[in-house]
């Protein structure tokens, strides 16, 4: 499965869930929703670059390392490198939340990654597995685009 499909589910994913459970205070008056909209336009814009493109370059690097050196504990080499390249990526955003941020997007790249990796195993769920991470990365992009324009 590429690593892009993958990266762009996650950064779907990311951006409702972030923008669901810590909506960003951007302008006084204004509904839940509306906040909640206007979190997805700000969580889509400045992440969809380190997740989609860092996210799936340190997934690789992770991956590909964790089959050449560690064929025992190979899922968990690869966790913890997923979480080492959250950690080296967080000092440089400018912003106090930024640990916990880059450590739930690592999170949720890894097990995305696995869950696609075990669902691709057979033909026709690989075939599913691509289109669904396309339809969550779609959906993402349409949170984005949605949040920007009815608020």
């Amino acid at each position: 499965m590429s690593k892009m499909l993958t990266a762009l589910a996650v950064w779907s994913v990311f951006v409702v869930s972030m923008g669901i459970l810590f909506p960003v205070p951007t302008t006084n008056n204004v509904s839940t929703i509306e906040q909640t909209l206007q979190s997805f336009t700000v969580y889509g814009f400045f992440s969809l670059l380190p997740i989609v493109f860092y996210g799936a370059g340190v997934s690789y690097i992770a991956d590909w390392t964790a089959r050449a050196f560690s064929k025992q504990h190979e899922h968990f080499t690869s966790f913890l490198m997923h979480i080492t390249g959250a950690l080296i990526a967080a000092p440089f955003f400018d912003f106090p939340d930024a640990f916990m941020f880059t450590l739930i997007a690592a999170v949720l790249f890894f097990v995305l990654d696995r869950t696609f990796a075990l669902l691709s195993l057979r033909p026709f769920e690989a075939f599913l597995t691509r289109r669904c991470a396309l339809f969550i990365g779609l959906n993402g992009a349409f949170a984005t685009m949605i949040g920007g324009i009815m608020t």
